[in-house]
C-alpha cells in the first residue's frame, strides 16, 4: 500500500536551543485513516505539525524528510509550499484566537478562502457555502457568527470556525492540533463525527494531535505516543477494536486520564457568602448570553461553572471581575476582595515580547513593590514541572501547556482571595493536568483561597469542586 505521508528520521532544532525539539521521528500514514499523536506538553507535537505543514521558521535546523505523495516538504521553496498548503495539507492550530484575524469579521475571513476554493465571486453562492460549512461543524446561528469579530465569540466557537476554514479546501492530509481542547463534551462529539465523515467520505488522512488519550482511542486507527521529542510507541487498533499499549509511559498516560471524584465534596449551601450573584442578565449584539442567573459562593470553597461552548461561563466570570457590566441584577463582592483570573487562552494574557521572568514581575510594577528574586520564582517554576531556563525564555519558545502554567503561577503570585480559572487545564496533557489540579488544590488548602472553576469537562469539575451550577444558553 502506498503511504499518503511518510516521516523519516525527522529532527528539528530551533535557533539558540541547546537540545533538539524532535529527534529521529519516524512513522508512515496510509490514506483514509485517523492517526492520533499523544504526548505531554512540550514533547514536540505542535513542532511536528508545523514541520509537516512547512511552517517551521527559516532559522530552524531540519534533518530527515517528510514525504506527501512522494514530495519532500522540507526541500520545497516558499513559493512551492504555498501551493501545497490548503490543497495537499490543512492545519488547524490549538490557539484559535491567534489563527483568526481580530480586525476582520468571520464573513470576511471565510469569504476569502471560499473564493479561492470555488473561483466564484457570486455573493449568494459564497454566503450559502459559508453557512453550509459552519453548520457542518455545529454552528447553526450562521448570520450572527459571520457578522461577528473573533473577540465577540467564545473560544470554543472560534475553534470550530478554525476547523471549518481548514476543511473548505478538502486537503489530502488534515492536521488538527488540539481541535477539541476548548470544547464541551457535546461539541467534542460533533467534531469526532465530522472527522469520521471526512475520513470515510472525503477520503482525507487525519492527524489528530491531542493530550486526551481516551478521546484518541475512540476515533483513531493508530496512536503514536511521543515523549521528549521521540515517538516511543506506535500502536494500531487490534482485532478486539482496542489498543494494546506495551510502553509503561503510554499505559501511565491512560491511567492518569481517569480522574477520580473529589471525595471531600461538601455539597452544601454557602454559609459565609463571598460573592452573591443575583438575577443577573447580559446581552451581546442582541443575543442574551446570561439570563436572570443567581448563585452564591462561600469563602474557601471551589465553585464550578459547567456548560456548553458559548453558554456564558466566561461572561459570568468577566462580570464578577468587572470587565463587563451587567444589564440588570446585582453582583455583591467586598471591595477589599482581591480577584485574579487565569484565562483560557494564555497567548492573549502573556506579553509575547517579554521574558517569562519579566511577565511574572508585572504584578510588582503595578503594586510598585520590589521585584521577585530569581530563586523565589524558580521555586514556583520547579513545583509546576517546568525547566529552570523557562524564566529566560519568551512565550513563543514555550508550548501551549507550559504557557498556561505560567499564567497560573502569575495569578498565584499576587496572593488573591479569589482565583477564577477559565478552562485552565484544557490545553494540558493528562499527566500535567492531574499534576496542576493537585497543586491548585494544595495551594487552596494552604492559603484558604476561594476558587471559581470553569470547565466543559465534568470529570474535572467533580475532581475539583465542592458545588457547581450548569450554565444554560
Amino acid at each position: 500500500m502506498n503511504n499518503k505521508l511518510s516521516v523519516t528520521n525527522l529532527s528539528v532544532k530551533y535557533e539558540n536551543y541547546k537540545n533538539y525539539i524532535l529527534e529521529d521521528v519516524n512513522f508512515d500514514l496510509a490514506g483514509n485513516e485517523v492517526v492520533s499523536i499523544i504526548g505531554e506538553s512540550g514533547c514536540g507535537k505542535t513542532t511536528l505539525a508545523k514541520a509537516i505543514a512547512g511552517l517551521l521558521p527559516a532559522s530552524a535546523i531540519k534533518n530527515g524528510e517528510i514525504l506527501i505523495d512522494g514530495t519532500d516538504v522540507l526541500s520545497l521553496k516558499k513559493s512551492d509550499l504555498s501551493k501545497v498548503r490548503g490543497k495537499k495539507i490543512g492545519l488547524t492550530f490549538q490557539d484559535s484566537f491567534a489563527s483568526l484575524n481580530p480586525t476582520l469579521k468571520i464573513w470576511s475571513q471565510m469569504k476569502y478562502v471560499l473564493k479561492e476554493k470555488y473561483k466564484q465571486e457570486n455573493y449568494k453562492f459564497i454566503y450559502n457555502k459559508a453557512c453550509s460549512v459552519l453548520k457542518l461543524v455545529g454552528l447553526i446561528d450562521c448570520h450572527r457568527i459571520l457578522q461577528s469579530y473573533p473577540a465577540e465569540l467564545s473560544g470554543g466557537t472560534n475553534q470550530k470556525i478554525n476547523f471549518a476554514l481548514s476543511i473548505i479546501q478538502e486537503p489530502d492530509v488534515l492536521i488538527l492540533d488540539e481541535p477539541t481542547s476548548s470544547l464541551d463534551i457535546l461539541s467534542q462529539e460533533e467534531i469526532l463525527k465530522i472527522i469520521q465523515y471526512l475520513c470515510s467520505y472525503k477520503k482525507m488522512t487525519i492527524i489528530f494531535i491531542t493530550h486526551n488519550i481516551l478521546l484518541a482511542a475512540r476515533i483513531s486507527d493508530k496512536i503514536i505516543i511521543m515523549r521528549n521529542g521521540h515517538n516511543i510507541e506506535s500502536c494500531s487498533r487490534n482485532s478486539f477494536n482496542t489498543f494494546d499499549f506495551k510502553n509503561e509511559y503510554a499505559i501511565s498516560l491512560y491511567n492518569d486520564a481517569l480522574l477520580h471524584r473529589n471525595n471531600n465534596s461538601k455539597n452544601t449551601s454557602p454559609i459565609t457568602k463571598l460573592i452573591e450573584f443575583s438575577n443577573v442578565s447580559k446581552t451581546f449584539s442582541g443575543k442574551k448570553v446570561i439570563n436572570n442567573t443567581s448563585f452564591a459562593i462561600a469563602r474557601g470553597e471551589s465553585f464550578g461553572l459547567i456548560g456548553r461552548t458559548g453558554s456564558g461561563k466566561s461572561t459570568i466570570c468577566k462580570l464578577i471581575c468587572g470587565i463587563y457590566k451587567a444589564d440588570c441584577g446585582t453582583i455583591k463582592i467586598d471591595n477589599k476582595t482581591r480577584i485574579e483570573m487565569v484565562f483560557q487562552n494564555p497567548n492573549s494574557s502573556i506579553n509575547p515580547y517579554r521574558s517569562i521572568q519579566d511577565s511574572l514581575n508585572e504584578n510588582c510594577i503595578i503594586s510598585k513593590s520590589k521585584r521577585y528574586s530569581e530563586s523565589f520564582l524558580l521555586e514556583y517554576i520547579k513545583s509546576f514541572g517546568l525547566p529552570e531556563d523557562t524564566l529566560h525564555k519568551i512565550p513563543s519558545q514555550l508550548s501551549g501547556g507550559q504557557k498556561q502554567k505560567i499564567a497560573i503561577i502569575r495569578a498565584l503570585l499576587n496572593q488573591p482571595d479569589i482565583i477564577i480559572f477559565d478552562e485552565p487545564t484544557s490545553s494540558l496533557d493528562v499527566t500535567s493536568q492531574k499534576n496542576i489540579l493537585n497543586i491548585i488544590k494544595e495551594i487552596q488548602t494552604k492559603y484558604l483561597l476561594t476558587y471559581i472553576f470553569i470547565s466543559h469537562n465534568p470529570n474535572v469539575i467533580e475532581y475539583m469542586c465542592d458545588r457547581h451550577v450548569v450554565v444554560g444558553h
